[in-house]
Formats: structure tokens, sequence, C-alpha cells
């Protein structure tokens, strides 16, 4: 019960960071994309280095971080689970950050 509490948590975090920040196309800061990678360490782990079953995300390289994102979000990932629920609250510019953040090294600058 506990777990699923924070996943709540997670997917209402989520989705108000997703509607504030998809309100304008802005370069998001270091800081932006640590607080939407939050909510990724409920199901990865810290610093998203995983909690098997669930894969690590952390040294993901950018271009492949933004394609699966964009697979989930497309719904082209069989038997995804929540993946594909919570890929539709990020748009393209919170995906590059996250894809920078994970891969881990921050230039300000999309992959």
């Amino acid at each position: 019960m506990r777990r699923t509490g924070w996943a709540l948590a997670a997917l209402v975090a989520v989705g108000i960071a997703g509607s504030v920040f998809a309100q304008g196309a802005r370069e998001i800061s270091f800081e932006e994309a640590s607080v939407l990678a939050g909510g990724c360490a409920n199901c990865h782990g810290p610093d998203g280095r995983g909690m098997p079953p669930v894969p690590a995300i952390a040294g993901m390289a950018p271009n492949a971080f933004i394609a699966r994102m964009t697979d989930f979000r497309a719904d082209l990932v069989p038997g995804a689970t929540i993946m594909q629920r919570i890929a539709l609250g990020f748009d393209d510019a919170e995906i590059a950050a996250l894809a920078r953040y994970f891969a881990g090294g921050w230039t300000g600058a999309a992959p």
C-alpha cells in the first residue's frame, strides 16, 4: 500500500510539473530537471540506477532515452505498465532535459 501511495504522489507531481513547464517553450534548468527526475527515483531508484525488475536509466545515452520516452508516449512499448501514462505527462523539452540529466552530464543544451 505504501508503494502505491508514493507512485500516486509521483504521478500527481509529474502531472503538475508537466502542466506548469509545458505552458511555454523554454529552456529547462538543471534544478527543474532534478525535480522532474525525483519522481523517476520512486521506481528507477536513487539517481536512476535501477531497482530490479525496473531497469536503470542512469547513464543512458540521451538519444536512446528520448526515443524510449517517445515510444512510451505513443504507446509503442508492449507491456510498458505505467510508463506510457507517465511519459504522457512530459513534453519534448522535459524529456530532453531528463535525457541530459540521466546521461550524467549537464550542458544546458539539447542532446
